[in-house]
């Protein structure tokens, strides 16, 4: 399995995708270039990174934040470790081997 290098620059790339969602688990996601790929919540993406083992690809992780989003979380962010996690002072799940941070507010 090919293990996500720069996850910082990954997370700046998903801020920028479109995301749709089209069942309970799945996500159309349309990158920067255009590009539109199927996301499962479980971690699998159409595009060549995943194809080729890799995990965390940026559709991933968009997909990951837009459903967080629909949770209530904000101020979604990706980390590679745990301890970078713990220094933003924010709520921490653990997806993949990647760290996510974020505020969970109430929804009005």
């Amino acid at each position: 399995m090919r293990e996500t290098v720069n996850i910082r620059w990954l997370d700046r790339k998903a801020r920028k995708c479109e995301v749709e969602r089209t069942g309970s688990k799945t996500f159309r996601v349309t990158s920067t270039s255009g590009r539109v790929y199927e996301v499962e919540m479980g971690g699998t993406c159409q595009c060549d990174w995943a194809y080729y083992g890799g995990r965390g690809c940026s559709h991933q992780l968009a997909a990951i934040k837009f459903w967080l989003q629909e949770q209530g979380w904000e101020r979604v962010s990706f980390w590679p470790t745990e301890a970078d996690a713990k220094r933003q002072h924010r709520h921490i799940a653990k997806w993949n081997q990647i760290y996510v941070t974020g505020k969970v507010g109430a929804r009005c």
